[in-house]
């Protein structure tokens, strides 16, 4: 592609399509994304969100302290689209990294997603709606119910990398 200038433009017209413009009061889900120099991968993980037909959604990246171009990409997320938020937190472990964000998670269900991951556009509509069907506080890649306030406790499912092609 062109100058980096290009790319970011091309990367906000993309988003702008399919990106919420107003903020989820309540989000149904908190889904936990922790980054470091991830240039390579985030804007595909992250676009595998943004489409997801189940809308009052939140995505909080934590980023470890990158020293690439994934900041730059992070921003732009949060720029266009109201669900993301980007936090900055150099030096912190993979897990206190979750921990951060699931200290800040306001959704009643709270999920972790790999930067490599690609989430098919049905999938949190799906969970959720088999989660409150069932009354599950941990269903696929679901891991708490804040309301159970199992805050702390570090018990996940790792989302399964999902092919374009099916589950």
């Amino acid at each position: 592609m062109g100058s980096y200038s290009e790319e970011k433009f091309f990367l906000r017209n993309i988003l702008n399509k399919i990106a919420v413009k107003e903020a989820i009061v309540s989000p149904k889900i908190s889904i936990i994304v922790v980054t470091l120099n991830s240039e390579k991968n985030i804007a595909n993980c992250l676009f595998s969100l943004a489409e997801q037909t189940l809308k009052e959604i939140e995505v909080i990246v934590i980023d470890r302290g990158s020293t690439d171009d994934t900041l730059n990409l992070l921003a732009v997320f949060e720029q266009v689209d109201a669900r993301f938020k980007v936090i900055r937190q150099n030096k912190l472990d993979i897990f206190e990294a979750k921990n951060k964000g699931i200290e800040i998670a306001r959704g009643d269900y709270i999920s972790f997603v790999d930067t490599e991951s690609f989430v098919k556009e049905n999938t949190f509509k799906k969970l959720y709606s088999t989660a409150i069907k069932t009354n599950h506080s941990k269903i696929g890649t679901f891991v708490l119910s804040k309301k159970n306030k199992l805050k702390y406790k570090i018990q996940y499912v790792k989302i399964s990398k999902y092919k374009q092609k099916g589950t």
